[in-house]
């Protein structure tokens, strides 16, 4: 038996894929244990089948680690930050090029804003004797990088609620417009595209988080920007006539 830790090191929302570090240890009869090199060597050669990438190993050597990329089957990155991303299923061999042998399969995703659930990791082979792993992975965006978007979008809501609130307050009390509420106002306007790329990993202008939040934001805040100045002109005006 060898047993493949495969580990989901890069995943590339905007290419719907993911790149794939694979390690194999050889047990038992396979094995043959190395006290110079402190590591288990082949003692046959032997291929390892990830879906369609071939990997060959040879006797006598350390199993070197391998990369693959791998494909998503769905997934939809302009869903950010909700979206998931799903694998086909692939199937895990190993053979020694006569006879199949057999193979333990494990995950793990070494991404800080991903996690990954296994939907299914079964023995699909005829015969039952675990030669054939069939694996089905969902990737979705980590509870971390979901709170920090969701904040996000709060904190650019709020904000613009208040530029707004500062916008209509003078027409309502026909008080003339300071400075320093134009300045924040006009300072919101040219800030919302950055705090919107605060988000990790957010990709570029339209996804879901940008309909929920920044859109509107940006509209609030333009509009402030226009009641303020336009305030700002009105009371002035009105001043220069009194004069």
């Amino acid at each position: 038996m060898v047993v493949t830790n495969i580990k989901y090191a890069s995943v590339y929302p905007e290419n719907s894929a993911v790149t794939l570090q694979i390690s194999t240890t050889p047990c038992g009869d396979l094995a043959q244990y190395d006290v110079v090199r402190n590591r288990y060597l082949l003692v046959a050669p032997m291929n390892l089948t990830i879906e369609s990438t071939v990997f060959q190993y040879s006797a006598g050597v350390p199993m070197a680690d391998r990369e693959a990329v791998l494909p998503f089957a769905s997934g939809d990155i302009n869903n950010y930050p909700f979206e998931v991303f799903e694998s086909n299923v692939f199937q895990v061999t190993a053979s020694n090029g006569t006879s199949r042998i057999g193979v333990e399969v494990r995950l793990t995703v070494s991404s800080q804003n991903f996690t990954s659930n296994v939907e299914e990791l079964l023995d699909i082979s005829d015969a039952g004797d675990g030669t054939v792993v069939s694996v089905k992975v969902v990737v979705q965006r980590s509870f971390a990088t979901k709170a920090v978007s969701i904040f996000v979008m709060f904190a650019m809501w709020l904000l613009s609620g208040f530029a707004i609130a500062l916008a209509v307050t003078p027409w309502i009390l026909h008080q003339k417009v300071e400075s320093p509420a134009i300045i924040f106002v006009l300072a919101l306007l040219f800030s919302l595209p950055q705090i919107r790329n605060v988000q990790p990993g957010v990709p570029a202008v339209g996804c879901t988080s940008d309909v929920v939040s920044f859109f509107w934001s940006m509209v609030l805040a333009s509009v402030s920007a226009a009641l303020l100045m336009l305030s700002y002109i009105y009371h002035s005006s009105k001043l220069l006539k009194l004069d």
